[in-house]
């Protein structure tokens, strides 16, 4: 299982800004308004502190766009665990969403979205037979 620094870290790795840029903690610290000081990002991240409050993990989640699952994924159902290929599928993905703009961006979170409900539903009339 990884641990709170690994998947953090994960998550600057991946989301990069629109220039393909790495975000740093200043970045990420300054979009949040100061809710997350850049200190408490750098121990978060070489793992000195392993047991930030909700509301941290509440804002990393809305800056990096994720699901509190995220941080949680024991608490996923089985049948909804990625695996290996999709979760490389999904760090390709998302490194490459980056190079484009703002606007095609979210026309891609919002077609994944729809994607993700039609196999939720299908998931849930399957378990229903």
């Amino acid at each position: 299982m990884k641990t709170l620094a690994d998947l953090i870290n994960d998550l600057f790795d991946t989301h990069r800004k629109p220039n393909g840029d790495r975000y740093t903690n200043t970045d990420v610290s300054t979009a949040l308004n100061g809710a997350i000081d850049q200190s408490t990002l750098s121990l978060l991240r070489s793992g000195r502190n392993v047991n930030p409050g909700r509301l941290t993990l509440l804002h990393l989640c809305r800056f990096f766009q994720v699901s509190p699952s995220y941080f949680f994924p024991e608490l996923t159902p089985p049948n909804h665990q990625p695996n290996a290929q999709a979760q490389g599928f999904a760090k390709v993905l998302l490194r490459g969403v980056q190079t484009f703009s703002p606007e095609t961006q979210q026309k891609l979170f919002e077609l994944l979205d729809s994607i993700a409900a039609e196999e939720t539903s299908t998931d849930e009339e399957s378990n229903e037979q």
